[in-house]
């Protein structure tokens, strides 16, 4: 004989998205159930809900990626190789620097973010990833008014844009409708099994980052400022001291909003960003830390100035993604 309480326990974990497998074992493990008592419970809970079932086998065969997302993939790459095409036509014209692998840098960074996103998109589906690209798009909208500008009065010019031509029709490509229904199904997929009891990465890991590198930088900000005296902010060094309690002020203002108010709120679900959101608190509490330590400082400021503004958009689609994912308990 099976109980209510089988049947309703077997229920809630295919709800929620666990395998069959899995329920199985814990039953068998724990439960103390036999294996015809377990298929008995399968069989009724699969006859009370058939539309649930159907839809979810129908959802989980949808992973054949249309022709669009192969179009944005290779158009994506022909841009990549089309930037270093690009670089070899400069460097041969105007001849080998050694200043030009520092100039050159933040370009390769730029092409491997781009590429690791193209690669989240076409083979995880990921949402936030063709996201990302629109926001290093825009970043480069000097570039798309220049095209524009030149384009019908300098024909050298057309050759040099064909990097950012690339990437405009790729971007094309992964918003058409086609490629929106693949991506939107694998967000529902994953709402469908989003609920956990206890989601550690938002109730341990990001918190106790977020709390040590605060504590720690807050604590060497006041002692810089207690040796050398608060005329620091009214002497030579000044534009150095605010630029330490800037930094403090704002990255302080982001780890208090990720340590309580979201990790409260994403306590109970899980997502496939929350890894991605650690990786952003240690890149930016690094950049808090290394802002308040004397003579390095000027690391600390140059990563603000040249990431604050791309790392702050990013961040901001990243937490409207991942708000798609949180269950209601």
């Amino acid at each position: 004989m099976i109980t209510q309480e089988l049947i309703n326990y077997v229920k809630t974990q295919l709800s929620s998205g666990v395998m069959r497998e899995k329920i199985t074992s814990d039953l068998l493990g724990q439960g103390g159930w036999t294996m015809d008592q377990i298929n008995e419970a399968f069989g009724y809970v699969e006859q009370s809900i058939p539309t649930q079932m159907s839809y979810q086998a129908t959802v989980s065969d949808m992973t054949q990626a249309p022709v669009t997302i192969r179009y944005f993939e290779w158009l994506m790459y022909a841009s990549f190789l089309a930037s270093i095409g690009v670089w070899i036509f400069q460097f041969s014209s105007t001849g080998f620097q050694v200043y030009m692998i520092t100039a050159d840098a933040v370009p390769i960074i730029w092409i491997l973010l781009k590429f690791f996103c193209v690669y989240k998109v076409a083979y995880h589906r990921a949402e936030w990833a063709r996201i990302v690209l629109v926001v290093l798009l825009a970043l480069n909208a000097f570039l798309i008014f220049r095209f524009f500008f030149h384009a019908f009065s300098n024909p050298i010019f057309l050759v040099t844009a064909l990097p950012i031509i690339l990437e405009i029709t790729a971007i094309y490509f992964i918003f058409n409708a086609s490629s929106n229904a693949w991506l939107a199904t694998n967000t529902n997929t994953q709402g469908a099994g989003a609920y956990v009891a206890n989601n550690t990465k938002w109730n341990k890991v990001i918190p106790r980052i977020n709390k040590i590198f605060t504590i720690v930088s807050v604590y060497v900000f006041v002692v810089v400022v207690s040796i050398i005296g608060p005329s620091v902010f009214i002497s030579d060094l000044k534009v150095f001291a605010f630029a330490m309690l800037g930094t403090v002020i704002a990255i302080g203002a982001i780890n208090y909003y990720e340590t309580f108010p979201l990790a409260k709120r994403y306590a109970n679900s899980n997502s496939r960003l929350d890894t991605w959101f650690i990786i952003s608190a240690v890149l930016r509490n690094l950049v808090l830390f290394l802002s308040v330590l004397p003579l390095i400082q000027v690391i600390g400021m140059v990563a603000m100035v040249l990431g604050g503004i791309p790392y702050l958009i990013i961040y901001y689609f990243m937490v409207r993604s991942r708000n798609k994912s949180v269950v209601a308990v």
